[in-house]
């Protein structure tokens, strides 16, 4: 089998950042993938083909130690993974992500915008899970979601948000995004409109955090680094179809394989 490519964002003593391909199990178990099995096909062979744990032993480099993902991404959304190098590492960034010390920045295609009353806004709908394991808006586990338009097209009735978050509930954005704005996913077949099959437009765009390093004298500095992931190839017809040309022709966006 072979395995498609995962683009290695950042790399350090410490942290790794993959661009995670839309299709891959962040953080897997076997309740997580039977779904995804099909009628031939063993959940062993489904890890294969889907988890983030079969790249393990390629992004371990030099280190002893397998890396480990300091939190997790929805099976369809694509983008920045941190996966901590050490011990050491996983429990100093975990607590940076769980503290808000970690900021998160996802880009979602939105479906039913007419008309733009508000470019941006705050989300603090909270977020809770029923005994099934569905969340929906409720309870007390605060959600806090910052959101922004940053393109809209009236004829097809999308628009390009910028979600930052500072919680991290399950399905969080898709859930905000539906219940709260009224504006579902793309492709989201659980929130939205979209089947199982489709492509689910939620990009994990960026992580910025800071890190300290020693210079070549010894003299500590701290640094403040932000990681981008380039959107999936699949993204870029469906901003053309939208005329959101000019985040097209951003090389920084461009997807998968393309020059």
């Amino acid at each position: 089998m072979i395995k498609p490519r995962l683009e290695v964002l950042f790399k350090d003593n410490m942290l790794l950042v993959v661009n995670k391909i839309p299709g891959m199990l962040s953080q897997a178990g076997s309740h997580s993938v039977r779904r995804y099995c099909t009628s031939d096909e063993s959940i062993d062979n489904v890890f294969q083909r889907l988890s983030i744990e079969n790249y393990l032993e390629d992004l371990k480099y030099d280190y002893d130690v397998l890396p480990k993902p300091l939190h997790r991404l929805d099976y369809n959304t694509s983008g920045c993974l941190m996966l901590g190098r050490t011990s050491r590492a996983a429990k100093q960034f975990s607590s940076a992500l769980a503290n808000n010390r970690v900021t998160k920045e996802y880009w979602g295609l939105v479906s039913n915008l007419d008309k733009v009353y508000e470019n941006e806004g705050t989300i603090t709908h909270p977020i809770a899970l029923s005994s099934s394991g569905r969340p929906y808006l409720g309870g007390e586990q605060k959600a806090h979601t910052r959101w922004q338009i940053l393109r809209h097209d009236p004829i097809t009735r999308t628009g390009l948000c910028r979600f930052i978050i500072q919680t991290g509930r399950k399905h969080q954005i898709r859930l905000h995004a539906s219940e709260a704005l009224k504006l579902p996913i793309i492709g989201d077949a659980l929130y939205g409109e979209g089947k199982q099959s489709d492509v689910l437009y939620l990009h994990a765009r960026s992580l910025e955090f800071e890190r300290f390093y020693k210079s070549s004298s010894g003299k500590a500095y701290k640094s403040q680094v932000k990681v981008e992931a380039p959107v999936p190839r699949e993204w870029t017809k469906k901003m053309l179809e939208c005329k959101f040309d000019d985040f097209v022709d951003n090389n920084s966006l461009k997807g998968f394989g393309l020059s």
